[in-house]
């Protein structure tokens, strides 16, 4: 069964997630620290949901190591002022950055592609 990992600690992003990913089979589990979202890694069956906010999981370290060390999908999110941050996370090798006004909207079309 493939797997989201919301790595994020404000549960309205989660409900969000979880709104978007059951229906399409897909198990979601939170973590909100790097150690543990590394830990969920299973080759070609995880997505990544990542809050580029949340600073205890490190995100852009987080995304990086994701992306060297398996074929996982990487969507992140944050508030659309953050430009700098949406850059370095696409630098990092986050699949996709969407601003959290369009988070929710997008994250069904992004997670059936991604399924």
């Amino acid at each position: 069964m493939k797997t989201v990992v919301a790595v994020m600690t404000d549960l309205f992003f989660l409900v969000q997630v979880t709104s978007a990913a059951k229906p399409l089979g897909f198990e979601v589990v939170c973590v909100k620290d790097k150690a543990t979202a590394l830990a969920k890694l299973q080759p070609g069956a995880s997505v990544f949901v990542i809050d580029l906010t949340c600073t205890a999981a490190e995100p852009l370290d987080l995304i990086r190591e994701i992306k060297a060390s398996k074929d996982s999908t990487v969507i992140g999110f944050l508030p659309h002022i953050q430009t700098a941050l949406r850059q370095q996370a696409l630098d990092a090798g986050c699949d996709t950055v969407l601003a959290r006004s369009a988070f929710a909207q997008k994250l069904p079309e992004l997670l059936r592609a991604a399924a």
